[in-house]
């Protein structure tokens, strides 16, 4: 278990070694010049708008996941999907989408007569779409956590006279409180490794400058700043780690139990809760998925040359496949390590993986490529190689699921299967593993998504000719052909919601 735990963070430390060797490549001291004060505001500047991202996101997740879960709301199934798939929009489209929609001259301004909107460029632009685009990241985990938790103690917090909220906010929320910091962690490592948003709405972060310098030849510069958001990401991570260790205990106390507590009626909260998730769904889902089919109509200039759009759908389903799953394989045994027993280095390989999910896709590729063809030349540019890409990228969403369910089982289970004769893998999927499948499936799913619309990574990597929905998609961007763009963005959310819809109705069936 320690040797499998282990791998996946070395593969990850095989990122900042190259970023470390190309910055020392360069004739200038790249590594010197990032003491300065233009790169001091950078840093602020980037954690800043990660705060405000993850801040906004927890705003706008943990009530939908209470709601999805907790609650009569009309049509859970049907929220709990619509919510989840803007995990599935590209964040440079989303944002394109939202200009086209609510910027000067947009489809709003058209609609209502305005002449003048407000500004959607900067900061607050750069926010508000990151927020929209990103907070599945946390409202899956949350969600996942909620079907887990032991119902019995909010039952008993009602018997003392709580009313449904108290008893959630006093017993609930602090045993989801792993899964909810460990969501805030990945929105706000996503909001720092963002290209296609903060590019689109002109806002310079860490990742926009590190493409800027990458592609005006500056590599060695753009390695050395690849290593300082390294820097940054490990503050993130240790920050994380001690907010989440200080009620660990209290998390951990109790095991799930089959099944949830009674819903909790919303009477006259029923309307403004349906009026809350339209809000969300339409401004994350709807108003992107309608401008995109508004360009699909409009049509325009016909591709020609593309590859057609099933064989895309089945090289996007393939590629997100066998990421999702050899991700659900691979964090089985980190998530194991850093949830059972004594000591704080069992954490470290978890960890690392971070490192990963906030470097830029382009960075891993190149890294990855250079080691590759060092190493093993045969490797490159074939599937095996780009999913090891894809995993370095998007395993700590699996990790983040998974591992806070499996710090709310006690080891006792496992103890007593070995008492018993089993093995430690045995233990595991006889005792543990019946527990943990909700937020196994809702971590394979969210890597799923994000493999489907993963682009640099894929750009560089894929096998000759095997283009997917994203890449093709950036093809046809760059080359004026929208209305073909348009139907490969709405293919990528299509493809979406088939995992999403089994994973909801399986968890509510499970429920019942």
């Amino acid at each position: 278990m320690p040797v499998a735990a282990w791998l996946p963070a070395l593969l990850v430390l095989v990122i900042p070694a190259w970023l470390f060797l190309r910055a020392s490549q360069g004739q200038a001291d790249a590594l010197g010049q990032l003491f300065t004060g233009e790169t001091f505001d950078l840093v602020l500047r980037s954690l800043g708008f990660a705060a405000a991202v993850a801040f906004g996101a927890v705003l706008i997740a943990v009530p939908l996941a209470f709601l999805t879960t907790r609650t009569d709301l009309p049509g859970r199934r049907f929220w709990a999907v619509v919510l989840a798939l803007p995990l599935a929009l590209p964040s440079y489209v989303g944002a394109f989408t939202l200009i086209a929609a609510f910027g000067h001259g947009g489809l709003i301004a058209d609609l209502l007569g305005v002449q003048e909107m407000p500004d959607f460029y900067g900061f607050w632009g750069a926010t508000i779409a990151l927020v929209l685009l990103g907070y599945p990241y946390v409202f899956l985990p949350v969600r996942a956590a909620l079907l887990q938790v032991d119902p019995t103690l909010e039952e008993s917090a009602r018997v003392l006279g709580r009313s449904p909220l108290g008893a959630f906010t006093s017993t609930t929320l602090p045993l989801i409180r792993p899964a909810l910091v460990a969501g805030v962690l990945l929105i706000a490592l996503y909001a720092l490794s963002d290209f296609g948003a903060v590019s689109m709405l002109q806002f310079d972060t860490f990742t926009r400058v590190i493409y800027t310098q990458h592609d005006s030849f500056d590599r060695p510069g753009a390695a050395a700043l690849s290593l300082l958001l390294v820097v940054v990401t490990i503050g993130v991570v240790l920050l994380e780690l001690w907010m989440r260790r200080r009620r660990a205990s209290l998390a951990s106390r109790r095991g799930p139990r089959p099944g949830g507590p009674p819903l909790i009626a919303l009477g006259a909260w029923k309307v403004p809760a349906l009026l809350f998730c339209t809000l969300i769904a339409t401004l994350a889902l709807i108003v992107p998925v309608g401008v995109a089919i508004f360009w699909a109509k409009s049509g325009g200039n016909t591709c020609e040359y593309c590859a057609p759009l099933g064989e895309l759908v089945g090289h996007t389903v393939t590629i997100a496949t066998y990421t999702a799953l050899a991700a659900m394989v691979v964090v089985v045994a980190v998530a194991r390590y850093a949830s059972r027993g004594a000591g704080g280095w069992r954490a470290l390989p978890d960890r690392i993986l971070y490192l990963g999910f906030a470097l830029p896709g382009i960075v891993i590729a190149l890294a990855l490529v250079f080691f590759g063809s060092q190493t093993m030349p045969s490797l490159y540019q074939t599937m095996p190689l780009l999913i090891v890409a894809l995993l370095i990228r998007f395993l700590p969403q699996a990790a983040d699921t998974l591992r806070p369910a499996m710090e709310r089982i006690p080891a006792s289970l496992e103890e007593s299967a070995r008492t018993l004769g089993d093995g430690p893998v045995r233990a595991f999927f006889r005792a543990s593993a019946p527990l943990l499948v909700v937020s196994w499936l809702a971590g394979g799913v969210m890597v799923f998504l994000t493999a489907a619309k993963e682009l640099p990574a894929t750009l560089l990597m894929r096998p000759t000719g095997y283009d997917t929905l994203a890449t093709e998609l950036w093809d046809l961007t760059n080359e004026g052909y929208f209305g073909e763009a348009a139907t490969r963005s709405l293919a990528i959310i299509a493809v979406g919601v088939v995992p999403m819809v089994l994973l909801v109705v399986w968890t509510e069936r499970r429920r019942a």
